[in-house]
């Protein structure tokens, strides 16, 4: 079912999929206004065209896979291949493996194509912290092209340092429990050669 959120005392839509009683996980994306629904526990994923006019959907086409998914998650727009036109990726889980899903409009040519990439959003806030407590008002999300050719644009694809603060806890984490285990071991050894200056005698035993 499709609802409008300014009226929510009816649905504007309903559309019939199948017989399963699965979860529906919906994703949509807002660049190219395609709604993807991957069913939990169905290896099928739907995609439709959505469109604000009736009939309101058009069905594009459908992924079917042989295993079925357990989760379901899309990367973002902005890390999507435009050399091979593949307009989203998908991670999807199951029992043993996470598989890693694209979708991609075929097209002859390996230039750009601006009509299946519009601008898509940066990553990055809208608002800092103080504007957004002085009262700004303006949250329009901040775009960025997915041309590879202005990616190097100021206000583009800002560089994420978390990937490198995970990589040095992880070493520093490392070289600790790596200093701790040699001193553990020198305490050890260095207790075992030292003699007690009171030893406790021995209890007979009783006749």
């Amino acid at each position: 079912m499709i609802w409008d959120s300014r009226d929510l005392t009816k649905q504007i839509h309903t559309e019939s999929l199948d017989q399963s009683a699965g979860v529906i996980m919906p994703f949509y994306d807002e660049d190219s206004k395609v709604l993807y629904l991957a069913g939990k526990g169905d290896g099928n994923i739907r995609f439709y065209e959505m469109i604000p006019e009736k009939p309101q959907t058009f069905s594009l086409s459908e992924y079917r896979g042989s295993g079925s998914q357990k989760g379901m998650c899309f990367i973002p727009k902005r890390h999507c291949d435009t050399k091979k036109c593949e307009v989203m990726r998908g991670l999807k889980l199951t029992s043993k493996t996470v598989e890693p899903l694209s979708f991609i409009i075929p097209r002859k040519s390996d230039r750009f194509q601006a009509d299946i990439y519009p601008d898509t959003k940066a990553g990055v806030p809208a608002l800092e912290a103080d504007a957004y407590f002085g009262g700004a008002s303006d949250f329009t999300p901040k775009l960025v092209s997915m041309d590879p050719k202005n990616k190097g644009a100021e206000g583009e694809f800002k560089r994420s340092y978390v990937p490198y603060f995970f990589f040095a806890f992880v070493l520093c984490r490392c070289i600790f429990f790596f200093l701790l285990k040699i001193l553990t071991f020198f305490l050890f050894f260095r207790c075992r050669q030292v003699k007690p200056n009171n030893p406790c005698p021995r209890r007979s035993k009783a006749k």
